[in-house]
């Protein structure tokens, strides 16, 4: 944390002093994240952080810090990669559903389920395809589509995140997801 925020710092005269409170947020949500009185992922706010930390801010902040504005594809953008970056704690999570029930880490898997969580990363796959042709429309940019190419893998991902039981095939789906 000391050293990402120290970086983090060298940043400020770029973006402004604002980004001071985004990387103190950022430090007191890591550390929220799993420990202190309530961590977060042991309550079900795992996957809102890794949307909100590692999606929404990241990329608004240094989308912002290199070019001064923000625009629709920026929140597209955003919010897939969000979207995607949670997809591999969702399958985390569907494989350890049963040992952190016991353990009593109440993730969103715990609390909603298998059939949510399927659903839920299904959506975040999907959501990467739909907000790629928001930004291609958005910005009149044909080479943002060149990630399509990868339509087939995401298909082929959302059909078998439900058939998937054992903790190798979790693992195998998880490194397939990043």
């Amino acid at each position: 944390f000391a050293i990402a925020f120290v970086i983090g710092l060298c940043l400020i005269p770029y973006g402004g002093w604002w980004l001071l409170a985004v990387g103190v947020a950022s430090v007191l949500c890591g550390y929220a994240y799993t420990a202190g009185p309530y961590p977060l992922a042991y309550v079900g706010l795992g996957d809102v952080f890794v949307m909100v930390f590692f999606g929404v801010v990241a990329v608004f902040c240094t989308f912002y810090v290199q070019t001064g504005y923000i625009g629709l594809e920026v929140l597209l953008a955003s919010t897939a990669i969000g979207g995607l970056s949670t997809n591999l704690l969702v399958i985390n999570n569907l494989r350890d559903i049963d040992t952190d029930k016991v353990a009593n880490k109440r993730t969103l898997a715990v609390r909603l389920g298998r059939g949510f969580s399927i659903w839920e990363y299904r959506f975040f796959v999907a959501w990467a395809f739909v907000s790629t042709l928001g930004m291609a429309f958005e910005m009149q940019d044909s080479w943002v589509q060149l990630s399509l190419l990868t339509f087939p893998l995401g298909l082929m991902l959302s059909l078998n995140v439900a058939k998937v039981s054992s903790g190798t095939e979790f693992n195998g789906l998880l490194a397939k997801t990043a």
